[in-house]
């Protein structure tokens, strides 16, 4: 049996993991290791992999000993990262029947249909060692799965964007992914071609892929083109808002490497920054599966019934002239579909007292 479970991560910034189950069983770092080894994906000789909890199947990098600045943490040949580029052209040629190169949803899609693909071939695929690390598809539950009651813990705003997400998803499995493959006889399994596995290679690749963009030195190169990808070992380094390691592409090796910008101490994790300081824990959550202690500019969001009374709208124009409102009103009261942002209110006692006199 499975439960979802909280679990504090050990690093500096308190971490909290949502999304994680109890599965009975940890993932073999070693088999991990071992096929990095053989596909030339190099760890830091100063990291170990660890497990972040005993019952947990989340793993870290820690040092062993203390690794400087300007030190590569990981690096990976461009043949050792999971990506789409070499799916068949008959699958691109179908899914841009469906939808424009330039969509959103295209590289994702196409992510999803590459990691699908890989899984489908078990022990025979290039990264079955690497896939076999990963969280399994009934162990991880992306946030985009959750389903009342679950959903009433959360704000209404974030429940309601889980909801929209969920709409989208299951409109790109109907009707993007499956009839795509069912005109590419051969390229998936039906073993994997369900809306289980759909979530899972989705939560995969929302929360541990990496651009080429956002690598320094690879403008100009064939690889600028390939978009999203996976990162064996790239993956392993966890969050925290204030670490800066740099993304770097080596032209002459073809190969991708996160490299130190600041000093590890010894007994620390390799960290990662997914997002600044003032990113929401919604975008944490949704894109990463985890949640920080309260954020600065955090906003709490509550439907609110619209006013009948009849003197609502002077109410609101007597806030407002006030500045009791430190936002104004975003929606509209007088729309009750959407959700309205309780603001805090300026001018303390005096100020309401003011324009409750008004």
């Amino acid at each position: 049996s499975m439960a979802t479970v909280t679990c504090v991560l050990p690093i500096p910034l308190v971490l909290h993991q949502v999304v994680l189950a109890v599965a009975g069983q940890t993932t073999d770092s070693d088999a991990f290791l071992a096929w990095c080894k053989q596909n030339q994906v190099s760890l830091h000789t100063g990291l170990q992999v660890q497990h972040v909890a005993a019952t947990v199947v989340e793993r870290s990098l820690l040092a062993k000993h203390s690794i400087g600045a300007d030190e590569n943490i990981v690096e990976a040949p461009t043949s050792a990262l999971l990506s789409s580029w070499s799916l068949p052209d008959a699958f691109y040629l179908a899914l841009r029947q469906r939808l424009p190169r330039s969509h959103n949803s295209f590289d994702v899609v196409s992510s999803i249909a590459r990691l699908l693909v890989e899984k489908s071939k078990g022990t025979c695929s290039a990264w079955g060692g690497y896939i076999a690390s990963l969280p399994k598809p009934d162990v991880l539950l992306p946030a985009v799965a959750w389903q009342s009651p679950a959903l009433q813990w959360l704000p209404p705003r974030t429940s309601h964007t889980i909801q929209l997400m969920q709409k989208d998803l299951k409109e790109a499995f109907d009707t993007l992914l499956v009839p795509v493959v069912a005109e590419v006889p051969g390229l998936l399994g039906q073993d994997v071609l369900d809306w289980q596995h759909f979530l899972w290679a989705y939560a995969i690749v929302s929360s541990r892929s990496f651009n080429f963009s956002s690598f320094e030195h690879v403008s100009g190169s064939a690889a600028a083109e390939d978009g999203l990808f996976l990162f064996p070992g790239g993956d392993l380094l966890d969050h925290h808002p204030n670490a800066t390691v740099s993304y770097i592409y080596r032209r002459e090796a073809d190969s991708v490497v996160l490299r130190t910008t600041a000093p590890i101490k010894a007994g620390d994790q390799a960290l990662n920054s997914y997002g600044p300081l003032s990113s929401s824990n919604e975008n944490f959550l949704l894109g990463w599966g985890f949640i920080l202690d309260e954020l600065p500019g955090d906003t709490t969001f509550f439907a609110l019934p619209r006013p009948q009374d009849a003197i609502a709208p002077k109410r609101l124009a007597a806030s407002r002239r006030h500045s009791l409102l430190s936002h104004g009103i975003t929606p509209s009261f007088d729309d009750t579909e959407e959700i309205i942002a309780l603001h805090p209110i300026h001018g303390g006692a005096q100020g309401a007292q003011n324009a409750a006199h008004d």
